[in-house]
């Protein structure tokens, strides 16, 4: 679906985003895959930070499938709260951090997501913005670290590190 930059640069009085800038995302078709997970959002950011061990979240065909955790009751409350809602279990966001000035994992989520790689979000797509014909009442943001991607065979982030190169970003 349409594809949404968040730069940090606005323009226009009432325009508003989120700070630091650094990310664009997509609603996407489909997620098949296992996610790392080394910060949770809301609710759960603000009293777990970023996690010693990750939560290991399966997806398949863009629904939530198995979550295996260190902390057995963390993982009850993640699967209670996507459960909780129409939509919740599903993939609303799938996105590509981009701030090349953040290198680590911090704790705060709007930074967080951020950090050169990838990350998804379950529940809401933001529909007016990403064209989904879908939503959610929650929207939880689940980032790992150290991320690899590619798009067309073209690494565009290796490891957590931007192909600046490619990018035609100064190192």
């Amino acid at each position: 679906l349409r594809w949404v930059p968040v730069s940090g640069l606005y323009h226009r009085p009432g325009a508003w985003g989120g700070l630091p800038g650094g990310e664009t995302y997509s609603c996407p078709l489909s997620v098949t895959g296992t996610l790392a997970a080394h910060v949770i959002g809301e609710p759960f950011a603000t009293r777990y930070g970023v996690l010693a061990a990750p939560v290991l979240i399966t997806v398949k065909d863009g629904y939530l499938g198995e979550i295996s955790s260190a902390d057995p009751a963390l993982a009850a409350a993640l699967r209670a709260h996507l459960e909780s809602v129409e939509n919740g279990v599903r993939v609303g966001k799938f996105a590509i951090g981009t701030n090349y000035q953040l290198r680590a994992l911090y704790g705060n989520l709007l930074q967080d997501v951020k950090v050169p790689g990838a990350h998804l979000a379950f529940g809401s797509p933001f529909p007016s913005e990403t064209g989904a014909s879908w939503s959610s009442p929650i929207h939880l943001e689940v980032v790992p670290f150290g991320c690899t991607v590619s798009i067309d065979d073209e690494f565009i982030v290796r490891d957590g590190r931007l192909d600046y190169d490619l990018l035609g970003v100064p190192e």
